[in-house]
């Protein structure tokens, strides 16, 4: 019984030395790509702490989402990004560490992204560009359509330059769209229902973007306001007639 009661105190002790080594490292480790196992290896608590000892209060552990270590300049240094949440907001943080330890806010980008996909290097100069949801039309703060736009690298800080990287749209993302359409009409949904009128809204963005759909989403008619409320049946209609008739040379039907 003793031996057991020694091993478990040790196991203990063990596990709490490992706990104040995580939150330490994080402390005092250097952003850089050698140290990248080390810094990945730190959980949300870990991060928590770190972030409110450098802004104290900031956070809450329902503010952040994702979080990673990225070397988004190519160049050695690590980046931390993460996913921000708010009352009908959300965003894209990016912080660095300076020569002193000190935390810097880098950039905060309007939208949503998943961290697994969204850091990519899209056109292979050795940055990596970001894709975010950006938040398209909106109903309520509840329904909200969003579209991938493409962020790259200018001096140091991210741009939306979704135009530039037509490959990444032919090849992904509207193959991605044009095939749960398909899915969607298949089971029967009309395109002034909600799935498939909001595949149809966030395509027809792209394609503008792209240059290649001089109506877009932007229908004549359908003022700022309606655009940002998909959620009424009485828009989508509009929208729905609007679209039809930029594919039958003005005529519905």
């Amino acid at each position: 019984m003793k031996k057991l009661s020694t091993l478990v105190a040790a196991a203990l002790t063990t596990f709490a030395l490992y706990r104040v080594a995580s939150a330490a490292d994080l402390t005092n480790v250097t952003w850089i790509s050698a140290n990248l196992a080390t810094l990945t290896s730190a959980d949300k608590t870990d991060l928590l702490k770190f972030l409110n000892a450098q802004w104290p209060g900031s956070f809450s552990p329902t503010d952040i989402g994702q979080f990673k270590w990225a070397d988004l300049q190519g160049s050695g240094q690590l980046y931390l990004v993460m996913t921000l949440a708010g009352p009908c907001a959300h965003s894209v943080g990016i912080d660095s560490r300076n020569s002193a330890g000190k935390l810097v806010l880098v950039q905060n980008i309007e939208g949503w992204a998943d961290l697994n996909t969204a850091i990519r290097d899209l056109n292979g100069d050795g940055k990596d560009e970001l894709i975010v949801q950006k938040p398209l039309v909106e109903y309520n703060c509840a329904s909200i359509v969003t579209w991938p736009a493409v962020y790259r690298l200018e001096n140091g800080k991210y741009v939306e330059a979704s135009k530039e990287f037509p490959s990444y749209y032919d090849d992904e993302a509207l193959p991605a769209i044009n095939s749960e359409i398909e899915r969607l009409e298949a089971k029967g949904e009309t395109p002034n229902q909600v799935g498939v009128f909001s595949l149809i809204v966030v395509r027809d963005k792209i394609l503008r973007v792209l240059g290649r759909d001089p109506h877009g989403w932007t229908q004549p008619g359908i003022s700022v306001d309606e655009q940002r409320q998909p959620g009424s049946p009485a828009v989508r209609n509009r929208y729905f007639q609007g679209y039809r008739r930029t594919r039958t040379g003005g005529k519905c039907g």
